[in-house]
């Protein structure tokens, strides 16, 4: 017999899907204003991660 999982079930203001730099962008600001959310993804980062630069990322003016 297969064993029941559990969810625990929360209510949240804002629901985030994906992963990619907008998703976190996002989370970013509703974090800032103290809004309830949460960010359901496979991966954080999206494309973020195979870029061969990136610019205006916050705090930095280029990052190789």
């Amino acid at each position: 017999m297969k064993k029941k999982r559990r969810i625990k079930m929360e209510k949240h203001d804002v629901i985030i899907i994906g992963g990619g730099i907008a998703a976190l962008s996002a989370a970013r600001y509703f974090e800032l204003a103290g809004i309830d959310y949460i960010v359901i993804a496979k991966v954080l980062g999206g494309n973020l991660f195979s870029a061969p630069w990136i610019l205006n990322f916050p705090t930095y003016d280029k990052i190789e």
